[in-house]
């Protein structure tokens, strides 16, 4: 009825009746549902503040896709960095990136 590491083959009546079920928890909401919802109203608010700042300084509506490209480049080379090598890599990238926010640059 199953493999010898307990995995169910498929054919008896107690597998399909076995579902996988979400938790239902405050971390679970958090973690899944707040966290993303708050990160995607933040880069929103962000996008939106670069066009304004770009029109406020009369400096050409069209470039705004150059940071926006090396953001995004700054990303990818982020998640290389991450999958190369670990987690613990993107703390030192992570505080570099804090220090510069705070400073503005």
């Amino acid at each position: 009825a199953s493999e010898p590491w307990g995995v169910p083959d498929g054919t008896a009546m107690d597998d399909l009746k076995e579902t996988e079920r979400l938790p239902c928890s405050w971390r679970y909401v958090n973690l899944c549902l707040l966290i993303p919802l708050l990160n995607g109203f933040i880069n929103g608010y962000a996008w939106a503040g670069l066009a304004l700042h770009y029109r406020d300084m009369g400096w050409p509506i069209a470039r705004v896709g150059t940071p926006a490209t090396c953001g995004f480049i700054g990303r990818i080379v982020g998640q290389k960095i991450q999958v190369k090598f670990g987690f613990w890599a993107m703390i030192p990238l992570g505080l570099i990136h804090l220090i510069l926010t705070i400073l503005g640059v």
